[in-house]
């Protein structure tokens, strides 16, 4: 009565490589994705783009942007804004006249 099992299948050793490209393509991919803006006019101002962020379809704090201001740049969503400030998701005020330039990032 002693039956033999079946052999178990064992694949060859090609499985870390095809894994490392998978993983080294998605940290290019997220490179890529971190670079890219929105093409905008240069002509454009700081009150311009901050306009366009909060009147455009949808809502403005789904839309990624990047802030510079004197000595300090970050990325954040906007969440509201006054005649002279706006407010960021990350509860900042940030006066609009110490922006230096805004950009809208792909989403």
């Amino acid at each position: 009565m002693s039956k033999k099992l079946p052999a178990i299948y064992r694949s060859e050793g090609t499985s870390n490589k095809v894994n490392k490209e998978v993983y080294y393509s998605f940290i290019e991919e997220r490179e890529k994705q971190e670079n890219s803006f929105e093409v905008q006019d240069q002509n454009q101002t700081v009150e311009d783009t901050i306009h366009q962020i909060f009147n455009r379809k949808g809502y403005p704090f789904n839309v990624p942007v990047r802030i510079k201001l004197p000595g300090k740049e970050f990325d954040t969503f906007l969440a509201a804004k006054t005649k002279t400030t706006i407010l960021t998701l990350d509860d900042e005020v940030i006066p609009i006249a110490s922006i230096l330039e805004i950009k809208i990032k792909k989403p």
